[in-house]
């Protein structure tokens, strides 16, 4: 699912407890990922799920995370995903393209934080671009649609 090899996997039942010694950094962070996924928890909040991989890892990450969100939970019985609680994944991003996986984009800046559109992000593109950093202001949620209408305003 998120593309861990058989070398990570074969590595892991080694006593060496270090992870930095036997692990590259975006090994270090799928293994992270995945413990995270595994978990199976109602609401994961992820800081830069993304930064440390190529474009094609990236894609597959989201892709796991949108999964996540979807199914209720991963590798999970899918005859019963109606008796399961929604999922919800929070994430900062890095990536403009880790947007696209987002129902909900939060921008954050020193006036505070507030909801944002597909249409605001463009132009924030526009006019951030050459500052560095100004993905790192987004937060981005992905939720069940069940979710959001249980958080739209009335």
């Amino acid at each position: 699912m998120l593309g861990l090899t058989d070398r990570v996997a074969s590595l892991l039942d080694t006593t060496e407890q270090n992870w930095s010694t036997n692990f590259s950094a975006a090994e270090t962070q799928l293994l992270n990922l995945a413990r995270a996924l595994v978990a199976n928890a109602e609401m994961l909040c992820i800081h830069k799920p993304t930064a440390v991989f190529n474009d094609v890892l990236a894609h597959t990450v989201m892709k796991a995370l949108e999964r996540y969100v979807l199914e209720r939970g991963v590798f999970q019985n899918p005859s019963k995903i109606h008796l399961r609680r929604p999922r919800t994944c929070v994430f900062s991003a890095v990536r403009r393209a880790a947007v696209d996986h987002a129902n909900d984009i939060i921008y954050v800046d020193n006036s505070g934080a507030r909801r944002i559109d597909q249409e605001e992000l463009k132009h924030l593109e526009t006019d951030l671009r050459p500052s560095t950093g100004w993905l790192q202001q987004l937060t981005i949620s992905m939720q069940t649609e069940l979710e959001q209408s249980m958080v739209q305003p009335a």
